[in-house]
C-alpha cells in the first residue's frame, strides 16, 4: 500500500481517542498546541493528512492470517508503511510497524465474546527524533436477545516515551476506559441505540502545553435508525 506514510503523527503527538469519525483522502486533521511544533518543528505544517499522497516512494506492506472454526474464529495482522523518517515539504514520513491479534467467540447463539491486542512503534526524524512503543487492547461481551443486544468494552491504550529527548514533549500516555451499549429493534425497520463512554487518560505533553494532566473525558450518544427497502435484519 502506499499514501500513509504520516499515519503515526497523530498517535504520538495527539495520542488515542475513542469515536466513530472517518477521515478521508487529503483532509488536514490538527494537532495539538505542542511548545515543540512552533519551537523545534517549525516546518511541520498547521495540521496533518493521514491519507495523502506518497512522500518517500515506498512501498507498505501488510499481511493477514485468519483461522475460523464453527463456533471461534483467531486473526493475526502485521502492518509496515516502510516510512523512512525524513521529511518531505512540511510533513514527516514516519515509519510505523505493528502486531495486531483478535480472538472472537460465540459460546452460545446469544452471546459473543471478543477479544484484541494491537502492539507496535511509530517514530521520525533524524537529528531530532521522536519515537514511540504503542499498545492497545479490549475485552467485549454483548448479548443479544430477539430484538435487543446490550454490549459492554473494556478498552487499555498506552504509549511509552523511547526517544526521551528534551528538545521534546515526553509523548507518553496511558488510558482506560469503558463502553455500554445497548440496541433495541422497535420494529423490522426502526431500531433506536443509547452508547456511553467513560475514558480516564493522562499524558504529560498536555500538560507541559498547559492542557493539563487528565486527557479522558465522557460521551453519551443516542441514535435512531430507520430502514427501508428489502433490508429486515440489523
Amino acid at each position: 500500500f502506499v499514501g500513509n506514510d504520516t499515519m503515526g503523527t497523530l498517535l504520538a503527538w495527539r495520542g488515542w481517542s475513542m469515536h466513530d469519525r472517518v477521515s478521508v483522502f487529503d483532509e488536514v486533521l490538527p494537532l495539538p498546541d505542542l511548545w515543540s511544533l512552533s519551537e523545534v518543528f517549525v516546518l511541520q505544517r498547521d495540521g496533518t493528512t493521514p491519507f495523502r499522497d506518497d512522500l518517500d516512494d515506498r512501498l507498505g506492506w501488510s499481511a493477514r492470517a485468519r483461522l475460523e472454526r464453527d463456533r471461534w474464529s483467531a486473526q493475526y495482522t502485521r502492518l509496515d508503511n516502510r516510512g523512512d523518517r525524513n521529511r518531505y515539504g512540511d510533513e514527516y514520513s514516519w515509519e510505523t510497524d505493528f502486531h495486531l491479534a483478535g480472538v472472537l467467540v460465540r459460546p452460545s447463539d446469544r452471546w459473543t465474546l471478543a477479544a484484541e491486542y494491537l502492539g507496535g512503534f511509530t517514530a521520525m526524524g533524524r537529528f531530532v527524533e521522536i519515537e514511540a512503543d504503542f499498545g492497545s487492547a479490549y475485552v467485549l461481551a454483548s448479548y443479544e436477545a430477539e430484538r435487543w443486544r446490550a454490549s459492554v468494552r473494556r478498552d487499555w491504550m498506552r504509549v511509552w516515551e523511547v526517544d526521551g529527548d528534551p528538545r521534546a514533549e515526553n509523548n507518553a500516555e496511558e488510558a482506560w476506559g469503558w463502553t455500554g451499549a445497548l440496541l433495541w429493534s422497535l420494529t423490522d425497520r426502526l431500531r433506536v441505540g443509547i452508547e456511553l463512554t467513560s475514558v480516564n487518560a493522562a499524558r504529560p505533553s498536555a500538560a507541559e502545553s498547559g492542557a493539563g494532566l487528565d486527557v479522558g473525558g465522557r460521551v453519551a450518544t443516542v441514535d435512531l435508525k430507520w430502514s427501508w427497502g428489502r433490508t429486515t435484519s440489523w
